[in-house]
């Protein structure tokens, strides 16, 4: 904590991977698809001052059948936004 005027952290909650359907363009067949998969959301906060807001969310989502989100050649990255209550 004691570095966080220079580089600052937040720690937040895990939740696990939501199951729903999602929408892709396959590239193979030019068409858009639907399947079932996990997704997760990461936020991405803007530091202003001293107080930090949420810049953006990046949705990713992949196959129900992958173990791991991260880092994959068939995920899904779609650009997200939370709009406040």
């Amino acid at each position: 904590m004691a570095d966080r005027p220079n580089t600052p952290h937040l720690l937040q909650r895990y939740d696990s991977p939501t199951s729903s359907p999602y929408r892709y363009f396959d590239p193979a067949s030019h068409e858009v698809k639907t399947a079932e998969g996990r997704t997760r959301l990461c936020p991405y906060y803007i530091l202003n001052g001293e107080s930090v807001s949420v810049a953006g969310i990046l949705a990713t989502t992949c196959p129900k059948n992958k173990k791991v989100i991260h880092g994959m050649a068939d995920g899904v990255l779609r650009p997200a936004f939370y709009r406040a209550p």
